[in-house]
C-alpha cells in the first residue's frame, strides 16, 4: 500500500497548514509570548509542515481525510502552548477561531467554484482528489477564486473580530462550556464538510455542491460569531465582577480611613494644644513651637467641604500629594453632592484623583499639577479635575489606551468612574491638549 501517493491531497496538506497556521497567528498575536519566541515560533512552523508532509494518506476516503484534518488541528493547538504564555480555554478558543477561518474560507471557495464549474465544466478534480496530481485543474480561475476567497476572509475576519479583542485571558469561559462548543464548531467545520464530500463523490452535482459550499460558509460565519459573542459576554461579565469587588474593597476602604483620618485629626488638635501649653510656659522657644506646628499642621488635614466622604479623600488625597511634592489645589462645594452615596463619592474622587496622580508622578516636581473643582450652577453640579501630562494620549473607545507593559487590569478605575457617574445619570467627558488632562462630569440636580 503507498502510504504517500503523489496526488493533489499530497501537496495540499501543505496547503492548508499554511492557512491554518496563519488563521491561528491572527487570532493569537495579542496573547502574552513566551521566553525566546522567536526561537519557539520557528521550530513551531516547521514542526507543523512537517507534521502535515508525514502524515499518511494511504486513502482519499472523505471520513479519513476528516480526521487527518483534525490531527493537524489539534498538533497546531499543542504548539500554541510552546509559543504562548495562556492557559488552555485560550488557546482552544484561539486554535477554534483560526480552524473556523479556513474553513469558512475554503468553504466560500468552493460555493463559488462549483457554480462556475457546473457552468463551464472547468475541473474534475478536487484539492482533496489522492490518485492523481492536478491540483488546481481549473487553472487559472480555480486559482483566483481560490486565493481571493481566502485573503478577503482572513482579511475581513482580522479587521471585524480579531483587531476589536486585545486579550483573551481571564474570561471565564467554563472548562464544559468550551469543550462543549468547541466540538460543536468543529462538528461544523469537519464533519458537516467531510459528509457533503463524501457524497459529492457519488452524486456530482456542481450547483448541489455550489448551494451547500455557501450553506456550510454561512454555518461557519455563524460559528465564529458565536464563539466571540462567548467571548464579548464573558469578558464584560469578568470586567462587571471586578468592578464589583473593586468597589466593595472601596466601601471598606472609606470606612478605614474615615476612622483614620478622625483618629489623627484629634491627636493632631490635642498635639497642637499641648504644644502652646508648653510655648506658653517657655518651656520650648518660640522658634522650635512654630516649627513643630508646622510639622503637625500637614498632618492636621481636617478638610471641611460640606460633605464627609469628600472630606475623606480629598485629607488622604492631599496628604499623599504633599508628601510627593504634588501641587493639589481643591476648590469643592461638598454639598452640591448630598444626592450622591457615600461610597459612590469616595469610590468616583479617589479613582479621578489616583489616575491624575498617576500621570504626575513621573514629572518633574514644578510640573506636577493637579486642581480640582465642584460647584453647582442652576440645576446642574459640575466636576473637573485636571492634571498636568507629557507625551501623546491616544484615545480607544473613549479610554485613553495605557502605556503600561501590563494591560491586563488597566482602564478599571476610569470605568469605576463611569459606572458612577452613568448611576446617577451623569456625563462624562475625557480630553487631552496642550500637557493638560481633564475630566469632566456633568449632574442634573434631579438626581437627587
Amino acid at each position: 500500500m503507498n502510504l504517500y501517493p503523489i496526488s493533489s491531497l499530497f501537496f495540499y496538506r501543505l496547503i492548508f497548514m499554511f492557512w491554518l497556521l496563519s488563521g491561528e497567528g491572527l487570532f493569537a498575536f495579542h496573547l502574552k509570548r513566551r521566553d525566546h519566541f522567536v526561537l519557539r515560533v520557528i521550530p513551531a512552523i516547521l514542526l507543523s509542515f512537517g507534521f502535515a508532509l508525514a502524515f499518511p494518506i494511504p486513502t482519499g476516503n472523505s471520513f479519513y481525510t476528516m480526521m487527518m484534518f483534525f490531527c493537524f488541528f489539534a498538533f497546531t493547538f499543542l504548539l500554541l502552548f510552546f509559543c504562548f504564555d495562556a492557559n488552555w480555554k485560550t488557546l482552544f478558543f484561539i486554535a477554534l477561531c483560526g480552524y473556523t477561518m479556513e474553513h469558512t474560507s475554503y468553504c466560500l471557495y468552493q460555493g463559488i467554484f462549483s457554480f462556475l464549474n457546473a457552468s463551464f465544466q472547468l475541473s474534475q478534480t478536487g484539492l482533496y482528489d489522492n490518485t492523481s496530481l492536478n491540483l488546481f485543474g481549473g487553472g487559472v480561475i480555480e486559482m483566483a477564486v481560490y486565493f481571493t476567497s481566502y485573503i478577503l476572509v482572513y482579511w475581513l475576519v482580522f479587521i471585524l473580530l480579531a483587531t476589536k479583542v486585545k486579550g483573551y485571558e481571564g474570561t471565564g469561559v467554563k472548562s464544559g462550556e468550551a469543550l462543549i462548543l468547541g466540538f460543536i464548531f468543529l462538528g461544523i467545520d469537519i464533519v458537516f464538510s467531510s459528509v457533503i464530500s463524501a457524497y459529492s463523490t457519488i452524486h456530482y452535482d456542481g450547483n448541489y455542491l455550489g448551494f451547500i459550499g455557501f450553506l456550510n460558509a454561512a454555518c461557519c460565519i455563524a460559528a465564529l460569531i458565536g464563539l466571540f459573542q462567548l467571548f464579548f459576554r464573558n469578558t464584560a461579565r469578568k470586567n462587571l465582577e471586578f468592578s464589583e469587588e473593586l468597589r466593595r474593597q472601596e466601601k471598606s476602604q472609606y470606612e478605614m480611613q474615615k476612622q483614620t483620618i478622625d483618629l489623627i485629626n484629634i491627636k493632631c488638635h490635642d498635639l497642637k494644644y499641648q504644644i502652646r501649653q508648653m510655648g506658653s510656659e517657655k518651656a520650648m522657644s518660640p522658634d522650635v513651637v512654630e516649627s513643630m506646628t508646622k510639622v503637625i499642621n500637614i498632618y492636621d488635614s481636617a478638610i471641611k467641604t460640606g460633605n464627609t466622604a469628600l472630606d475623606v479623600v480629598l485629607s488622604q488625597k492631599s496628604l499623599f500629594c504633599s508628601q510627593n511634592q504634588i501641587r493639589f489645589s481643591a476648590i469643592a462645594d461638598g454639598s452640591a453632592l448630598s444626592f450622591m452615596n457615600e461610597p459612590d463619592t469616595y469610590s468616583l474622587f479617589g479613582n479621578i484623583i489616583d489616575n491624575a496622580v498617576e500621570a504626575v508622578k513621573g514629572l518633574s516636581p514644578e510640573k506636577r499639577l493637579i486642581s480640582l473643582q465642584i460647584k453647582k450652577t442652576g440645576n446642574l453640579v459640575s466636576v473637573s479635575v485636571k492634571n498636568s501630562y507629557e507625551g501623546n494620549i491616544v484615545f480607544q473607545n473613549g479610554f485613553p489606551v495605557t502605556r503600561k507593559e501590563d494591560k491586563s487590569y488597566h482602564g478599571f478605575g476610569l470605568r469605576s468612574i463611569a459606572l458612577v457617574t452613568e448611576k446617577y445619570k451623569g456625563t462624562m467627558t475625557l480630553d487631552a491638549k496642550n500637557g493638560i488632562f481633564a475630566v469632566a462630569l456633568l449632574f442634573p440636580q434631579e438626581s437627587r
